[in-house]
């Protein structure tokens, strides 16, 4: 290209060029730069996937250790939206896939991107990409042994191996992770930190820091370990988690709550003009869980402003600590009742939060997503609300919102006037349904609210 001064710069190699399918050109070397700034990337190639713009990665495993990140997939599709906010459409990442070993390069350490692609299009990487590791002494081992009768119910794989990523490898989320504490917990007869879960990524770290507990006097001195997740829900949060929360708000925080609320109804009016279905579905009394989709950060404004005064007044949101973790945000989060979660390091005290404040009568409001919908299409559901409703059994109303993901998508930063609609389904009664059993419930409601089949 050729700037204001007459003077030529080259951006790429000619052949490199990605064109994608609305004929937009990208010079992947030049955007690369830009998405390689976050410190979790150890190397990154743009590829022309079936969306349009991807990226195979291949993560700083040791940074991830260090920051306490285990949920690897989640954090690069935030930090690459956050990296995005002020390019074009056309040059943001639609789409990703996690590698464990390095990209097809050259000698000089230039990648092959036509390799590189072909691997991406296959998918994940294959068994056969590694060499297979002979029995391991670490996993031969008592210990191993028990690690491996622990992690069996929660793996996609058969053959467990010592240098398996527990999320890429045999996909543990969250909350499969707070499940293999409980049961190593059981199974070894210690008391393991609140942490742990985020400070290992591989089958060996697993076995590495439980053997560091051990020999730093970790035991339970003849208590039993955490049996099951009604046991965990039953516990009462600690005195630092419950500093977090305002369960009973004085007549000067109600106000400011309600001129909050009467503030977002107003705006979402204008710019939005929402229709409202199903109120008469929301039960008189607290506790229950609202379970909207998630599309946009509009969402929580649009559900504030639908529900009633009464109901809003005891409702609850969780948030993620990203936002609302910082000293002043933090006291925001307090004030509009927002329930901080972290995902990585305090999902024991954020579960027991939302069943202390359920069993204090209260509402909860929960994405079952987790996470905003990039691409505005509905996301598979988390395990977390089924498991809540289900110990605690309490009722979930299924919420299908439409029009936020137009009004304001990932990565944008204005709002566009788009109508809007959100829609009450009928309570959800956990029953004998199983946890998975709920959730698929509980979405198949959304899709069917939503207009779908």
């Amino acid at each position: 290209y050729r700037d204001n001064d007459g003077y030529y710069f080259i951006t790429g190699r000619s052949k490199e060029v990605i064109v994608l399918a609305t004929g937009k050109n990208i010079f992947p070397e030049e955007l690369e730069k830009i998405y390689k700034q976050i410190p979790h990337i150890k190397e990154l190639c743009l590829v022309q996937g079936e969306r349009g713009l991807e990226a195979a990665i291949v993560p700083d495993f040791d940074y991830l250790r260090r920051m306490n990140v285990s949920n690897s997939r989640e954090t690069f599709a935030s930090e690459i939206e956050d990296l995005a906010k002020d390019l074009p459409a056309y040059k943001r990442i639609v789409g990703l896939k996690i590698f464990k070993d390095a990209l097809p390069a050259t000698r000089l350490g230039k990648l092959k991107r036509s390799a590189v692609r072909e691997r991406y299009l296959k998918g994940a990487e294959q068994p056969g990409d590694r060499e297979e590791e002979k029995e391991s002494t670490l996993l031969a081992s008592s210990a191993g042994k028990n690690v491996l009768e622990c992690l069996a119910p929660f793996s996609v794989k058969k053959t467990i191996l010592q240098s398996d990523n527990l999320e890429l490898d045999l996909g543990l989320d969250s909350l499969a992770r707070v499940e293999l504490v409980v049961s190593l917990e059981r199974s070894f007869g210690i008391t393991i930190p609140e942490s742990f879960g985020s400070e290992v990524l591989t089958v060996q770290d697993v076995v590495s820091k439980l053997d560091e507990l051990i020999e730093q006097g970790a035991g339970r001195e003849g208590e039993q370990g955490t049996q099951s997740w009604a046991e965990i829900l039953a516990k009462e949060p600690s005195e630092e988690a419950l500093s977090t929360l305002k369960l009973e708000a004085g007549p000067l925080l109600n106000l400011t709550k309600y001129l909050i609320r009467t503030f977002a109804k107003g705006l979402l009016k204008v710019i939005g003009r929402p229709s409202v279905a199903g109120v008469e579905n929301l039960p008189s009394t607290g506790p229950y869980i609202i379970t909207p989709n998630h599309l946009s950060v509009v969402d929580p404004l649009l559900v504030m402003s639908a529900i009633p005064w009464r109901a809003g007044a005891q409702t609850f949101f969780l948030g993620i600590t990203k936002f609302f973790g910082s000293p002043v945000t933090s006291r925001i989060a307090k004030l509009i009742q927002v329930i901080p979660v972290d995902m990585e390091t305090k999902l024991f005290s954020a579960l027991q939060l939302s069943s202390h404040v359920l069993r204090q009568g209260k509402i909860l409001c929960v994405f079952p997503e987790g996470t905003r919908a990039r691409d505005g299409k509905l996301k598979e559901f988390k395990r977390g609300v089924g498991i809540i409703a289900k110990e605690l059994n309490i009722p979930v109303i299924p919420t299908a919102i439409q029009g936020t993901y137009e009004m304001l998508p990932s990565g944008g930063n204005v709002p566009r006037p788009t109508k809007l609609s959100i829609s009450f389904g009928r309570p959800l009664y956990p029953g004998d349904m199983s946890y998975d059993d709920i959730v698929r419930k509980l979405r198949q409601e959304i899709v069917r609210l939503q207009g779908g089949e």
